[in-house]
């Protein structure tokens, strides 16, 4: 099976342009469905993301896939094609993943001022209600007014407890230091 994302360009109509013409990733490898013991955790997560997807739920055979990436292709324009090392697109699995929900929870519960300061500072948003939805090892979601996920960006990929509050604790100082000086 190959997955390949296109990236968008600005301003662009996209029945315009030629999906071929600019840079794109392709992953190449096997799908099969999400072992029913990682299912609920999958769908879970999924869900918070994108809370009206739920009604796929239940209709239509609506399932959730894995893919096992064995190799990818990034192709930045005419000339510019490169398969990429396994080594620089695979991480570890993160020591923070089973207390996610609880760095989740603590955040949304205490620091939901360092949120509204970070989403204001980094899109311009000013929202009376911040919640934190999920961690990546490379940033984390918030919903701001119930907006559509906002992806938030580490500086550095996190592998530990104490990494994720060091990158939060990053963007909050940059926050404060640009919006309240």
């Amino acid at each position: 099976m190959c997955l390949t994302v296109f990236s968008g360009s600005e301003g662009a109509k996209s029945s315009d342009e030629d999906p071929n013409a600019g840079a794109r990733l392709s992953l190449l490898g096997d799908a099969s469905l999400i072992d029913v013991n990682e299912k609920e955790a999958i769908k879970k997560r999924f869900f918070k993301l994108y809370p009206e997807s739920n009604r796929y739920n239940d209709v239509h055979d609506f399932e959730f896939f894995k893919l096992s990436t064995q190799r990818v292709r990034f192709i930045g324009g005419f000339g510019d094609i490169n398969w990429i090392s396994k080594g620089a697109w695979t991480l570890p699995t993160p020591e923070w993943l089973d207390s996610e929900e609880h760095i989740v929870q603590h955040m949304n519960e205490d620091h939901e001022d360092a949120m509204q300061l970070i989403c204001q500072h980094i899109f311009g948003i000013s929202a009376k209600h911040v919640a934190m939805l999920t961690l990546t090892p490379d940033g984390c979601f918030l919903s701001a007014d119930q907006s559509k996920p906002i992806f938030i960006p580490f500086a550095n990929l996190v592998h530990s407890g104490l990494e994720v509050r060091q990158q939060l604790i990053k963007l909050t100082h940059a926050a404060r230091e640009a919006l309240l000086a």
